[in-house]
């Protein structure tokens, strides 16, 4: 189901709410209501509108008052105001625009003006929308680049350090070859260097097998990040400060150059 646009009007006339609510309903629009600015500001912290028909002269708060204090308002700022009022002076008109209008429609209202207006209002706002949303999306793809390249050099480094493994466990075997032909000649000597060498190269085995560990945690939380993002929706942050913090933390604990 399509989400309708939804359209707040602030009025302190009767028969101009009736008039345009007529007109948004028939055009499909959600429509809320307020009869006067401090009644606006209340409602909209509660459901945001897509946008803001604003009348000028209404009792306790002016039009330009409110609109002044929505644009103030962080959570509030980007809602498009389109004032609906009977002045049509320059002065006014330069005042509404100051105090933050996004467009401005003299009363008594042309109807099919008016609907032009939120059309094009809404166009607006969703092109920036969508920019928003690329660049967030672009955002998320760079990221997912950056541990993607990160996950395959790590790859990459962790087959260096298998082959590493694999090498030295293949020359510990020979070691212990010799030894026994040492030992068959009587040769002590013989023996005990096979056996110092192959105590060396297996504790170098086994300091290369904690960093293979290492790698294999780095991988499996870059694995899960990159789902994450693959998963996350536009406005979601998919990679924390954290996440990068830990793998930074991996990272400085592999320093496989003293292991080739």
């Amino acid at each position: 189901m399509l989400t309708r646009y939804h359209i707040h009007i602030v009025d302190d006339e009767l028969t101009n709410i009736i008039l345009l609510e007529k007109m948004l309903n028939n055009d499909g629009f959600e429509v809320s209501i307020s009869r006067s600015g401090i009644e606006c500001l209340k409602q909209i912290q509660e459901v945001c509108p897509d946008i803001i028909l604003l009348d000028v002269m209404m009792p306790e708060m002016s039009g330009f008052e409110t609109c002044k204090h929505i644009r103030k308002n962080p959570k509030l700022a980007d809602i498009p105001v389109i004032f609906v009022t009977a002045l049509d002076d320059r002065d006014a008109i330069t005042k509404a625009y100051k105090s933050g209008a996004t467009d401005y429609v003299v009363k008594p209202v042309r109807l099919d003006e008016l609907r032009e207006k939120i059309r094009t209002v809404l166009y607006m706002q969703n092109l920036v929308k969508d920019k928003s949303r690329l660049l967030k999306i672009n955002s998320e793809a760079v990221v997912l680049v950056r541990y993607i390249m990160q996950s395959l050099s790590m790859v990459k480094r962790v087959d260096n350090l298998k082959d590493v493994v694999e090498r030295n466990s293949d020359t510990v075997c020979d070691l212990l070859q010799q030894a026994k032909l040492a030992l068959a000649n009587n040769d002590s000597n013989g023996i005990e260097a096979s056996i110092e060498q192959s105590l060396g190269l297996l504790q170098f085995t086994d300091k290369t097998g904690a960093h293979l560990s290492a790698f294999v945690e780095a991988l499996e939380m870059i694995t899960d990040l990159m789902d994450g993002i693959s998963l996350a929706g536009a406005d979601e942050i998919a990679v924390k400060k954290a996440d990068h913090e830990k793998i930074d933390e991996l990272i400085a604990r592999l320093d496989v150059e003293n292991f080739h």
